[in-house]
């Protein structure tokens, strides 16, 4: 199996470094470079191609949601994980929306953190299990008060869209809505047409954004 080639972007050395040194312990996991700063973070990312992207929030004075806008500027499916404190309802649907794959507290436990990296590396999207309750009480009072706005979305795309914006695989999407994984597929390809994305993280959240879930 082949390894995963990971880019650290930290402003704080001390946690950076710390952070390479426990990655660098797993057999799988090859640490390619480092960046503290939006433009580092940009150039490094065109410079050592990585495989999984781990993002602070804020560098600096600077916001990662820069970086993370110019690093897929350039590269539409760059990999990038927010590992941040941040853990409010508006960040987290922002970095979505800039289209993070992932999002974990700093707080996670290494184990959690592999597996982060592992599902993401594969191309699916994770959310920390601590973040559902705050993400989804979000998303309900942003539907509310989007409740006036016109969905293109018939119940069964919405009940999709959900099950996919609560962190479920097309495995457990098949089971728990009676269907086929084939089916769930066919269903979140037709779902990209109709609002016409190309991938999962951005249909979840263009149907946040409108208040659609």
């Amino acid at each position: 199996m082949d390894n995963i080639r990971l880019l650290l972007v930290e402003d704080l050395t001390i946690v950076r470094q710390g952070l390479r040194r426990l990655l660098e312990t797993e057999e799988r996991l090859v640490v390619v470079g480092e960046a503290d700063c939006v433009a580092s973070a940009i150039n490094k990312a065109r410079e050592v191609q990585p495989d999984v992207i781990l993002m602070d929030l804020k560098l600096g004075a600077e916001s990662g949601l820069d970086a993370i806008r110019g690093i897929l500027s350039h590269n539409s499916e760059a990999k990038i994980i927010a590992l941040t404190v941040f853990s409010d309802y508006p960040m987290v649907a922002e970095a979505v929306a800039a289209g993070v794959l992932g999002y974990a507290p700093k707080l996670i436990c290494l184990d959690e953190l592999l597996r982060a990296i592992s599902i993401v590396s594969n191309g699916e999207r994770y959310i920390h299990p601590s973040l559902l309750p705050a993400l989804m009480d979000g998303i309900r009072q942003h539907a509310s008060e989007r409740s006036a706005a016109k969905s293109p979305l018939s119940d069964e795309d919405r009940q999709i869209l959900q099950l996919l914006a609560e962190g479920l695989g097309f495995p457990e999407i098949a089971a728990r809505a009676f269907i086929s994984e084939r089916t769930v597929r066919r269903h979140v390809q037709a779902l990209f047409d109709k609002l016409e994305v190309s991938n999962i993280t951005q249909a979840v959240a263009i149907a946040i954004r409108q208040g659609w879930l």
